[in-house]
């Protein structure tokens, strides 16, 4: 008579090399790698970028008041 074996000796051990298998596939493949540089640097561009408009467009109001106290002052003589 055979020997009664588990069922999931056979299978965990199948499984266990099958997935160690996927595992270094999945941790030596570099095709993804292009794809997360390529967002980590178009994030970091348009942060940039926000920020940069953020700084600009705080200072406008600073500067139409000194344009419009520049001109109110003008003196505008007609030439007759």
């Amino acid at each position: 008579m055979a020997a009664i074996v588990p069922y999931s000796c056979g299978i965990a051990a199948v499984m266990k090399k099958y997935m160690y298998i996927c595992g270094m596939k999945f941790v030596r493949d570099e095709g993804g790698a292009v794809t997360v540089d390529w967002v980590v640097l178009t994030a970091t561009i348009v942060l940039l970028g926000t920020a940069a408009a953020f700084v600009v467009g705080a200072e406008v109001p600073v500067v139409a008041e000194a344009i419009s106290s520049y001109l109110e002052n003008i003196d505008v003589s007609s030439q007759d």
